[in-house]
């Protein structure tokens, strides 16, 4: 015997109906950045030894170019894997903690890395 239960199916279609909308949405913008002319992906960096940039290809925008120099540039290349703030710390101990926490924060805002529980990882390709 199999038990199971319906619900107010009314109810959870009408509560599930913007997020629907939302994902129908993202698609087509997703589709439109990726579909452009250069075919470099959405979130991507070019190394140039002293500095990389990043090109943060955005909806019915210009495409966003984002230079980081120095320790900037080797804290995002360390991330390349995720890593803990801990690890990072550890890694950059000559930058203060709270530098460096600021400089995380300001690229997830950004959305070039990505953060969840005190991790971090960097989120653009490698392009040639």
């Amino acid at each position: 015997m199999i038990q199971s239960y319906r619900g107010d199916r009314v109810y959870q279609k009408k509560i599930w109906q913007p997020v629907q909308k939302k994902i129908i949405e993202w698609q087509k913008q997703y589709t439109e950045i990726r579909n452009s002319s250069d075919h470099l992906p959405i979130l991507s960096f070019q190394d140039g030894k002293e500095f990389i940039i990043i090109r943060q290809k955005r909806f019915q925008a210009q495409t966003a170019m984002h230079r980081l120099v120095g320790v900037s540039r080797k804290i995002y290349l360390f991330c390349r894997k995720q890593r803990s703030l801990k690890i990072i710390h550890a890694k950059f101990s000559t930058i203060p903690d709270d530098k460096i926490f600021n400089f995380l924060k300001m690229m997830v805002a950004k959305k070039l890395i990505f953060a969840e529980n005190d991790t971090y990882l960097s989120l653009a390709i490698r392009v040639p």
